[in-house]
């Protein structure tokens, strides 16, 4: 892990409950009101929203990034961070998936700015995004956004449109996918272990964290169930079809911090954008998908350049005298293995919606079925007795969990970890092991006690028939034994399973955060 800063200093903020009017969409309520985190006053001279992903909360932006901007401009500055909907103690939390469309989730940044920050004569806001948060923020930013937007950052996620451009190795990388659509299972699984696992990864990935910020992140998961519902987030939005041209680009400057060890997008992602954004800029960091997590320091200089830049009068990307920040054409010119001309030819078929990436509204497959499926077929190919078990036992995985799939899955993962401890077998089980379906599944699953995954399976076929999930017996596991299998004995399939863990989550009370929520919600915790 690549870190510029240590543990940041705390910054007292103030947690604030604030209701979103919502008389176009009675199809489920009327209001939704999310939790946000408020630092600075209207009036301060730089202005930023911040939005979360998956599965990372409020918090982060708060801990992480604001001390840096601090430093970088100054006391006259405002960061805005709204815990999305489902998450911590936003509300409702609703199970129709429908109601965490990406759609409702960009009218929420929207609704957000206008209905509470919104002030006529003020310098704008910024608006920066992570992960998930970047994904809407791209629909929002190109569809409705607000008056004052004057610039947009996204993190980690090039436009949407390109993501239905999948190559092999991206489509395993990708392929955890499946598993989150299933969202409960996921979940109870979570529960089951106690988050151990994902508290061992998250601090493998920032030497930086503290047990305390640890404890927060488990709480802000447990809190009302909410990590639930923000697996909902993938069970709403990653099986849709629809067409890449339908995407608007931003109507505002753009600029895509984007990290070079990232490994869940691909270059081909990457400078496809040029067919689809005008006067993008790009920002190419040492960084891993963690962006604003690994190296806070760094971000927040680049966005004061960025912010500083286009506060000039008449100022355009191409005046941006940075050797890190610069135009996205320029940057894929220069660099022809990263902008073949095999990945232009592939990028204009994905622009016309021409074949094999013919994603329009008629098609008879969605991105994410077509991802399943060449996936399933280039692992079909592999020639180790390993492979083709955890192939053929890992099918079900994909959307028909029972207990009887999950233990056969994990007695034939055991043959693919003997396969990549036989140097001579190893090439021929890279793709699967590559694969984040089954590394995710060997994490959440396997390390499970038989009667443990048989009430995780009873938690989430309760909560899918709408019923109220009963807690029986709940047995807690110690660290070592959660990890079990899944962790300890899977290490090659868990360390590939960490770079796709779309973002670190928690809510978290600093120091002496003001707390402007009810009394009742100030009583459970900020």
């Amino acid at each position: 892990v690549v870190t510029d800063a240590g543990a940041p200093p705390q910054v007292d903020f103030k947690w604030k409950m604030l209701p979103l009017q919502k008389p176009n969409d009675p199809l489920f309520t009327e209001v939704v009101t999310l939790q946000t985190a408020v630092y600075g006053e209207d009036s301060a001279k730089h202005r930023f929203l911040c939005i979360h992903g998956f599965p990372d909360q409020a918090f982060s932006w708060m801990y992480f990034l604001l001390p840096h901007l601090k430093r970088e401009l100054g006391d006259s500055l405002q960061v805005v961070a709204p815990a999305m909907r489902g998450v911590n103690r936003s509300e409702p939390k609703l199970r129709n998936a429908s109601f965490y469309e990406i759609a409702r989730l960009a009218g929420d940044i929207h609704d957000l700015w206008e209905q509470h920050f919104a002030k006529n004569g003020t310098e704008g806001f910024w608006l920066l995004a992570h992960d998930w948060g970047a994904a809407v923020s791209w629909i929002y930013a190109g569809v409705n956004p607000n008056k004052e937007l004057r610039g947009f950052v996204p993190m980690a996620i090039p436009f949407p449109a390109t993501g239905m451009l999948m190559e092999l190795d991206q489509a395993a990388a990708a392929s955890y996918r499946a598993l989150y659509i299933q969202a409960p299972y996921a979940y109870y699984a979570l529960k089951a272990m106690d988050f151990h696992s994902w508290r061992a990864m998250f601090g493998a990935l920032d030497t930086t964290l503290t047990d305390e910020v640890r404890d927060q992140y488990d709480e802000g998961w447990r809190y009302d169930d909410a990590l639930m519902y923000h697996f909902l987030w993938y069970t709403a939005n990653v099986r849709g079809k629809g067409s890449p041209t339908a995407l608007l680009p931003p109507k505002v400057p753009t600029m895509l911090i984007w990290g070079t060890r990232e490994v869940a997008n691909s270059a081909v992602e990457l400078c496809c954008q040029t067919f689809f954004v005008d006067s993008l800029a790009v920002a190419l960091v040492n960084a891993s998908h963690w962006i604003f997590h690994e190296i806070p320091a760094t971000i927040a200089s680049l966005v004061k350049e960025y912010v500083d830049h286009w506060s000039q009068p008449g100022a355009t990307q191409f005046g941006l005298g940075s050797t890190t920040i610069q135009p996205l054409m320029g940057y894929c010119a220069t660099h022809p293995s990263e902008w073949t001309p095999e990945m232009q030819s592939d990028c204009t078929k994905l622009k016309n919606g021409e074949p094999p990436y013919d994603l329009n509204e008629n098609s008879n497959e969605s991105a994410f079925e077509r991802q399943m499926r060449t996936l399933g077929d280039a692992a079909r190919v592999c020639e180790s007795a390993g492979c083709l078990g955890i192939v053929r036992h890992g099918v079900c995985l994909a959307d028909n969990l029972t207990a009887d799939c999950i233990s056969e899955f994990c007695q034939a993962e055991s043959g693919l970890r003997q396969c990549w401890s036989d140097e001579g077998r190893r090439e021929s089980c890279n793709l699967v092991n590559r694969n984040t379906l089954f590394s995710m599944s060997s994490l959440l699953f396997c390390s499970l006690p038989r009667p443990t995954l048989e009430d995780v399976i009873r938690k989430a076929e309760a909560f899918n028939r709408g019923e109220e999930v009963v807690e029986q017996g709940r047995r807690r596991f110690g660290w070592l034994p959660a990890m079990g299998a899944g962790v300890v004995g899977a290490g090659a399939l868990i360390g590939l399973a960490v770079f796709r863990f779309n973002q670190r989550s928690g809510r978290r009370s600093f120091g002496n955060v003001e707390d402007d929520m009810s009394e009742s919600d100030s009583a459970a915790g900020g």
